[in-house]
């Protein structure tokens, strides 16, 4: 029986599990299994007969297994539930009959696996040590029928593809970043196909798509005109959107404050009334389902079992895959069941085992290739031509291959007029990418110039005169290497650069406010450059051009770690 699992199993090292199992015929056994079944017998098909569960919901007075609310009030926020008490459903298990056990409990059998277990005096039972976790709560629940809805009934098929190529786009202009904190994934399928994407993929479509809904190229887009979808309804769907990514920040946190828990679950009610208002469900039983009325018990859960990172399945829900996947070539007769899926595990394993043992033996030598390390640095050389005051940019490979000038031209005209001017030299090593602190920044690149790298943005700490400070966003164009230079007589001290790396950037002329409640907002590049140390990279930096617009707009992204605090 699967409670003699849960109560008494033994584990031997790091991978085997040992328990003794009694048939009603009154023989033990012992079964040796790789994980105990109780971590992924809910999800193989016919689990509901296996665990002694009511085919539906539906069929349930009380559908949540950790508290009292009836199948009406599921999706109610003002609803107010109770929580399950272990000797109140003890009492109904026993004293109750099957009908009768309905109001209860999704379970119609008394002597199922799951109710006999001890829970160590823990006033809940069992019923509360099963807190909902990130993965099917929130990307397989939330994120997926709020995705779903948005793709489906806000589009049509012209429109869903137009929506597909431009986010594409996107995605495309999110590559090479510095700050490389935020989410991001690659759609084989497409990014409206969540069929097949996994949870933290849904996860990454909604920074893409609030990225997209704040690009200019949008708003010309999809204006209401022209059977397009308004305007006003997406803004809607990107702040529900940005909740939601607030949300899985703030649960992801490793520890939580108490008064902060108890603050955002008044926010949490107010999170699913705007949710129930955009994303109408037709679905099964809508939203009036446990997954979602679990996110009202968020907070509760919080205070109970800690940080939600204590009890989320996303870091070993595929090592669960090989044990569901052969659990379906059994039977599925309960008394039998636990015996037939350690034995179709057990003939995996030798086959696999043999496999592999027969393919070292064929051939010995054979060995994964190694990661290939990322090189932090592209030398490239920039020469001065001091009788026709050109800089020309020449790669330090083998092909010799030239950047022209006029691609150029800007930082061109900067390098001869500030630093060529200073020094005696007439070529100087540069470096199109440079890496600190386990980042690094992409400048102009010249490896392959029909596939331009993202040029990288990083935030720089600034001094001023006044001895104030200030981070501002830059985008670095080249990094310079001044350590081994030699000056022109006529230089003096206060206009020579110190002998290290510097970096030619441009900033924004604005600096982006921390009081927008959106964490993407417009900024537009000022006409200026500046070279400064790469001492003064402070962090790094999440900028993109603004799609659709031809001008010096970029969309800057808030560092993540303001995330928590919007919820």
């Amino acid at each position: 029986m699967l409670s003699t699992i849960l109560q008494s199993y033994v584990q031997y090292g790091e991978k085997f599990l040992s328990w003794n199992m009694t048939f009603p015929s009154g023989k033990t056994y012992q079964v040796n299994m790789v994980f105990p079944l109780c971590l992924f017998v809910v999800d193989i098909q016919g689990a509901h007969k296996l665990v002694g569960m009511f085919d539906s919901y539906s069929q349930v007075e009380r559908p949540c297994i950790s508290c009292d609310c009836t199948f009406d009030n599921l999706d109610n926020v003002h609803t107010q539930c109770n929580p399950v008490i272990h000797d109140d459903m003890y009492n109904a298990i026993i004293n109750k009959s099957k009908d009768e056990l309905k109001q209860y409990s999704q379970h119609k059998l008394p002597d199922n696996a799951l109710f006999n277990v001890s829970t160590g005096g823990w006033k809940y039972g069992i019923w509360g040590l099963c807190p909902a976790e990130i993965l099917h709560q929130l990307y397989e629940g939330l994120i997926k029928y709020a995705l779903d809805y948005f793709y489906q009934n806000l589009f049509t098929n012209t429109s869903r593809d137009k929506l597909e190529k431009d986010v594409q786009k996107i995605i495309k202009c999110c590559k090479n970043q510095s700050d490389r904190s935020f989410p991001k994934a690659t759609y084989t399928s497409g990014i409206c196909s969540t069929a097949k994407m996994k949870g933290k993929e849904k996860f990454a479509s909604l920074f893409y798509l609030s990225l997209y809904l704040s690009t200019t190229e949008s708003k010309s887009v999809y204006s209401g005109s022209n059977k397009s979808v308004q305007r006003s309804k997406l803004l809607k769907w990107r702040d529900l959107f940005d909740k939601t990514l607030y949300l899985h920040d703030w649960l992801m946190q490793v520890e939580h404050s108490i008064i902060d828990v108890e603050e955002k679950a008044i926010k949490i009610k107010d999170y699913f009334q705007q949710y129930k208002r955009l994303v109408k469900r037709q679905d099964g039983n809508g939203l009036k389902i446990p997954k979602m009325h679990e996110l009202l018990h968020v907070c509760r859960d919080i205070l109970r079992h800690g940080p939600p990172m204590n009890y989320d399945t996303c870091p070993t829900e595929s090592n669960h895959r090989p044990m569901k996947a052969l659990s379906q070539n059994t039977q599925r007769i309960k008394s039998r069941f636990e015996y037939q899926t350690a034995s179709r595990l057990y003939e995996a394993n030798i086959i696999t085992t043999s496999y592999e043992a027969n393919k070292t033996d064929i051939a010995p030598n054979l060995s994964l290739t190694p990661k290939q390390t990322i090189k932090s640095t592209n030398k490239f050389v920039v020469t001065y031509d001091r009788n026709t005051k050109q800089v020309q940019f020449q790669i330090n490979l083998a092909d010799q291959s030239t950047i022209e000038n006029t691609d150029l031209s800007d930082i061109a005209s900067y390098i001869g007029s500030h630093v060529f001017d200073k020094v005696t030299v007439d070529h100087l090593t540069c470096y199109s990418a440079y890496k600190r602190d386990n980042l690094i920044f992409y400048a102009e690149s010249v490896r392959n110039r029909k596939h331009i790298t993202n040029l990288s943005w990083a935030e720089f700490l600034w001094q001023y005169k006044d001895g104030s400070e200030d981070v501002v966003p830059g985008k670095c164009l080249l990094f310079i290497d001044l350590r081994n230079v030699t000056y022109q007589h006529h230089c003096s001290d206060e206009n020579r650069y110190e002998n290290e790396i510097y970096v030619l950037i441009q900033s924004l002329s604005k600096k982006p406010s921390q009081e927008n409640k959106s964490f993407v907002q417009q900024c537009t590049i000022c006409d200026g450059l500046y070279l400064v140390s790469v001492d003064t990279i402070h962090d790094g930096c999440f900028v993109i051009p603004d799609v659709g617009n031809h001008s010096k707009h970029v969309l800057y992204i808030d560092p993540r770690s303001n995330w928590v605090g919007r919820m």
